[in-house]
């Protein structure tokens, strides 16, 4: 272990390719602070001479200590680290005294005691409790003439660990730092000797800040651009040194002064004083809490159809980010700040054309941001070659806005020359968002901007946040009413209050890839960067239908719920098939559910009353050990804690059906299945290897969760209703309502709406809801709110005193202004009161009915809505709710039901079918079909009443009622009901494989038959059939099976075709059964398995897939796998 003095001696710290070498032993010099000579008191600060240095400590307010030496009595000016408009008030319990042997300052959190002779500081928490301390040769320092020695080292209690200080991108294997002697997380990382750990942004998605932060009760911050922490048992340390100027060097220099700001506290204390200092992010508009999609590769019309896409399949999307294909990228007379006129020209038409970009993206609901450079084109000579100047690069040489001792270098995209900006430049900042401004790409559409590649080591700490700095402040400036957001690939500490949010960088795909980012995010985290986003299915590569599906299901517990993708790519849902599109779709619906809970979060980050809206179970959880190094679960708020899953799930590997899952202490309630569960524990949380719908949610008794209608765009809703999910326990709950305009900057004048809810539930089973007024000035679109009270069927209920009016349905609670009714959902009983928002209500809940309902209504105004087209989706008649009906008038229109239940089996589904051809209907469950004709497995039990038997996992599904693509009369949906309990268990699923050589490959008489290749490897036996390349083609199967019933069935197959989907037909015993659908992943090496339900006969059946003139073919075929019994027996 180097000596701390050697350490904090250590004049240089080599840098090269981020490496940090052990410190020499240096010559000594005199490092102590030596006696304190004289003191000045106030009430909240002090200020003393010690060896000709000034030492001031200050008590601020929020648990703050900050603490100043100064060389000379100089004062440097902050880094922009610190928020430049910090004016800390000081902490009102503040106090100084003083003894012969020390001087004190403390407060009601913590007291510091600065020893005279000599000087040296110790840190106690309002328990006594030492937190730092300083023995003989632990200093506290500032070297004017040899800056890298400033620094400082305090004794600590390593019986915690450290977080912060760094995390990095994509580009490299470390991402989370977690520092507890001797086994840091930063295993093997190429910067890591001993535990020494440099500060830095770092490139492809990293992050640093000079802080770190231990769950013992502390944080301490630098006021620094880089350094260098160092931990060893019982020492933390920092020093300046000197970081390489080509590898993220320093650009403000303090050569007179060291600030440190020790947080004293909770996690969430440390989190909030963080903010307090450095900056707290400004609320983003509303449509930036949505889903986006961003993309390389578009133009106007694909942007378009990607929308009507969204639309048609009722997929919520805000937010569309289009990358250099907006740009006139390339072109002189400013094309970095212009719409591209060729690609994207009916962005340059009048407004109020309705073929104007902006007009058509406001009637899909969709905002559209683009893509910035931190770079301009020098000259329009192609192939790197020299010429002309382009007028943007005159004018930014004639300024000097180029970062000192660049190269033109080659872009990439353009292939012409180009330098790189520098936005240390105050004139720079300024010059870039003219430029922006008036080439007006926000006027016609641009509502926010994706900052790119300003993350180059040669750039700095402070290069990317500058970056932003000059489009917020542009933005604050020219567009008051409008709200800031911003997404960038890298991290320092203040960019926050820029509007700033973080993504993880250019990613590959993969399981192990789709792990590691939950490790950056809760690293980045740690860093005090709550707004933390990543290229969900990877940017490079092509992600399996599953792989795509699970690592959705982690995005949409992540800060930002983002997808994108290289050039060539699609991640679009629907390209991955059926499946994966309705799996996902659920996963976005949830994510927009939850919409006024996680608005709530990020309001009280704004406020510094909270930390956003994911954070790391150490932050609720900090001193239980258990969690000290999970990054593969994290709460979602305070109330759900996720742990989505992040490896395959195998139908023949029973090894993979389960996910490890740590509960802490406490009640939990599992979200999908309604299963209560202890904490303080390990479990092995069981996965359905039939779907991917298993998404690992919990929620934490004695919580309140507001929720929302599920909507297209939160940034277009109205809502009129909100909903209050209520979790009572024997501890008081408390809640938040909040919500604004979502686009100006009227809530920091308090123009918001914002109501505090508690809950209460006694031993004697009666529960106690109380929601405060209004304390803002905003009045919100929501007039009502519907309380959900979970685990609770209410025989008595009043209002403010009063009994409101009994409803007969839960549909009925919705439509009136005051009532209640009790019902059933997973987790047992359920009682829903409506009751007046912006009030102070009162609700007292008694009794507890035991009397459940045995079926459940599945209410049209519930059902999500699609078609293959916007305008001709599946709809809701008008009128009384107990009555409405769902119209299935255009093929393939579909109406899709989200449901629950504790455990798999068979389930009754009663429902009338209205209006001619019931037979036109087909039945998916969780994307996967399984019948294309109800009425082939249902019972006719009057008129038009079906009622038919289908297999449901255990947790969340999705059932989909679908018209085929006939034409014909409309057909009337009503009258659903789904039994609670299922009627039989399904028969655990087995599966029989059918290899390719064991078909009978068909052609015609002018059609030859497939062939059998073995030239991409994964296939069963000894090859696989190759191709379908012409009608006709066929590979044929019999399949032998003792009983009648619905079979699920999987098809291996193979589509390398760049996100191109291809067909064949498939055949049962002689009939067209349906369409196969197989997704392209641009890989032929890349096996998947398609599924349906086939219906087959005692006996032999021929299983036939074809390729006809409907289809596309061209694909690879591995094998058949048949379940081996029934999932409905026939």
């Amino acid at each position: 272990m180097p000596n701390r003095r050697d350490f904090l001696k250590a004049a240089t710290v080599s840098a090269v390719a981020t490496v940090v070498t052990r410190p020499q032993q240096a010559t000594h010099t005199a490092d102590s602070l030596g006696d304190v000579s004289s003191v000045q008191a106030q009430k909240h600060s002090l200020l003393a001479n010690v060896g000709g240095m000034m030492l001031r400590a200050q008590a601020l307010a929020g648990g703050i200590l900050q603490i100043d030496i100064l060389s000379n009595g100089k004062e440097d000016p902050h880094t922009p680290v610190i928020a430049p408009s910090a004016k800390l008030p000081p902490d009102d319990s503040g106090q100084c005294h003083s003894t012969d042997a020390y001087i004190s300052l403390k407060t009601s959190s913590y007291e510091l005691r600065i020893a005279r002779k000599p000087c040296r500081l110790t840190l106690f928490d309002a328990a006594g409790r030492t937190l730092l301390s300083q023995g003989a040769e632990d200093l506290l320092r500032v070297d004017h003439k040899n800056k890298s020695r400033t620094g400082f080292s305090f004794q600590c209690n390593w019986a915690s660990p450290f977080y912060g200080v760094r995390t990095s991108g994509c580009l490299t294997s470390k991402t989370f730092t977690y520092i507890k002697h001797p086994l840091p997380v930063l295993k093997g990382g190429p910067d890591v000797a001993d535990v020494t750990y440099k500060v830095e942004a770092s490139l492809e998605g990293g992050g640093g800040a000079p802080f770190t932060w231990t769950p013992a009760g502390f944080g301490i911050l630098v006021d620094a651009d880089g350094g260098y922490f160092h931990f060893d048992p019982g020492l933390v340390a920092f020093r300046y040194g000197s970081p390489s100027s080509e590898h993220y060097g320093r650009n403000y220099f303090r050569p007179n002064t060291l600030t440190v700001y020790i947080l004293i506290g909770s996690p969430e204390q440390i989190f909030c004083a963080l903010g307090a200092v450095s900056g707290r992010p400004p609320m983003f508009p509303k449509w930036a809490y949505g889903f986006t999609n961003s993309q390389w590769g578009t133009d106007q019309h694909l942007l378009r159809g990607y929308l009507e896409g969204y639309r048609a399949r009722d997929i919520p999307i805000d937010n569309f980010t289009l990358d250099f294909d907006w740009k006139d990228w390339g072109a002189s007379h400013y094309g970095e700040f212009r719409w591209n006129p060729v690609k994207y020209s009916q962005a340059l038409l009048a407004h109020n054309n309705p073929e104007s970009l902006l007009h058509w993206t406001r009637e899909l609901e969709c905002k559209i941001t683009g893509i910035m450079k931190p770079r301009i084109i020098l000259t329009t000579a192609p192939d790197g070659q020299t010429g002309p100047s382009t007028t943007q690069a005159k004018s930014a040489s004639s300024l000097g806005l180029y970062l000192p001792h660049e190269k033109p270098f080659v872009d990439y995209c353009a292939h012409q020359l180009s330098l790189e900006l520098n936005f240390y430049k105050p004139e720079c900042r300024q010059w870039y968002w003219h430029a922006t401004w008036i080439h007006n790409c926000m006027q016609n559409g641009i509502a926010g901007f994706w900052n790119d590649e300003a993350d180059m080591p040669q750039g700095g700490n402070f290069e990317f946040m500058h970056m932003q700095q000059s489009l917020y402040e542009g933005q604050r400036k020219e567009r008051p009413q409008h709200r800031a957001w911003s997404m960038n690939r890298n991290f320092y500490l203040g960019s926050q209050r820029y509007a700033y949010a973080t993504w993880s960088g250019d990613i590959n795909n993969g399981y192990d890839v789709m792990r590691q980012q939950t490790a950056h995010m809760i690293g980045t985290l740690n860093l005090g960067q709550m707004r933390w986003a990543q290229d969900t299915g990877g940017f490079n590569g092509h992600p399996s239908p599953e792989l795509y599906t699970r690592w959705f299901q982690f995005a949409a517990v992540c800060p930002t719920l983002r997808t994108h993708c290289t050039l060539g790519e699609r991640r679009q849902p629907w390209v991955f098939g059926y499946q994966a599109c309705e799996t996902v779709k659920q996963a976005i619906r949830q994510r927009y559910a939850w919409f006024f809970y996680t608005y709530a979060l990020e309001h009280l980050a704004n406020t510094g009353e909270g930390v956003g809206i994911v954070r790391p179970l150490t932050f609720d959880y900090p001193h239980n050990p258990q969690v000290a190094n999970i990054t593969d679960q994290w709460m979602f708020g305070p109330s759900i804690m996720a742990a989505p899953v992040l490896a395959p799930v195998h139908v023949d590997n029973a090894r993979t059906h389960t996910r490890r899952v740590y509960l802490p202490p406490g009640q939990w309630l599992d979200c999908a299945r309604g299963t209560r569960l202890a904490g303080n524990r390990w479990i092995n949380y069981p996965l359905n290897p039939e779907s991917w719908m298993d998404w690992p949610l919990f929620i934490k008794a004695g919580s309140i969760i507001p929720t929302a209608e599920v909507v297209a765009a939160v940034h277009t809703a109205k809502p009129s209703i909100a909903y209050l999910d209520v979790y009572p326990a024997e501890h008081a709950a408390h809640g938040i309502f909040y919500d604004d305009d979502g686009e100006s900057y009227g809530y920091e004048n308090h123009q918001f709406h914002r109501q505090h809810i508690t809950a209460q539930h006694s031993a004697s089973g009666s529960c106690t809801i109380n929601i405060a007024a209004n304390v803002g000035q905003y009045q919100s679109s929501v007039k009502n709110f519907i309380l959900r009270v979970h685990g609770l069927a209410a025989t008595q209920v009043t209002v403010n005193s009063v009994h409101p009016p009994a409803a007969d349905n839960s549909v009925a609670v919705r439509q009136q202004p005051a009532g209640w009714c009790t019902d059933r959902d997973v987790a047992g009983p359920l009682t829903l009161v409506a009751v007046s928002a912006g009030e102070n209500v009162s609700v007292e809940l008694q009794g507890n009915n035991q009397n459940l309902p045995t079926k459940q209504t599945l209410w049209p105004c519930d059902a999500s809505l699609s078609g293959k087209v916007r305008h001709k989706r599946a709809t809701v008649s008008a009128g009384n709710p107990n009555k409405q009906q769902i119209s299935l008038g255009h093929p393939a229109s579909a109406a899709t039901f989200y449901i629950n239940r504790q455990q798999a089996g068979l389930y009754r589904l009663q429902l009338t079918i209205g209006g001619g051809a019931a037979e036109a209907v087909g039945l998916t469950i969780n994307g996967i079909l399984l019948t294309p004709d109800i009425t082939a497995i249902s019972n006719a039990v009057g008129g038009e009443v079906y009622e038919a038997s289908m297999p449901l996992i255990a947790g969340t599904n999705a059932i989909t009622l679908a018209r085929n693509n006939q034409e014909g009369p409309s057909l009337q949906l009503g009258e659903l009901q789904l039994s609670w309990q299922p009627d039989h268990a399904v028969p655990k699923l087995v599966m029989e494989v059918f290899t390719s050589q064991t078909a009978k490959r068909l052609g015609t008489a002018s059609t030859p038959a497939p062939a059998i290749n073995s030239d991409h490897p994964g296939y069963h036996g000894s090859g696989f059939v190759a191709g379908f390349g012409q009608t006709g083609m066929a590979a044929e199967f019999d399949v032998p099976r003792m009983l009648a019933g619905l079979y699920r069935t999987t098809f291996r197959v193979a589509n390398g075709m760049p996100v191109q989907r291809q067909t064949l037909n498939v055949y049962v015993n002689g009939k067209l059964h349906a369409p196969l659908e197989i997704p392209g992943l641009h890989d032929w090496d890349q096996w998947q398995e398609v599924a349906m339900y086939l219906p087959l006969q005692a006996g032999v059946n021929k299983i036939l897939l074809r390729r006809d003139e409907d289809n596309s073919g061209d694909i690879n075929f591995d094998c058949l796998k048949v379940a081996e019994s029934p999932s409905i027996a026939t």
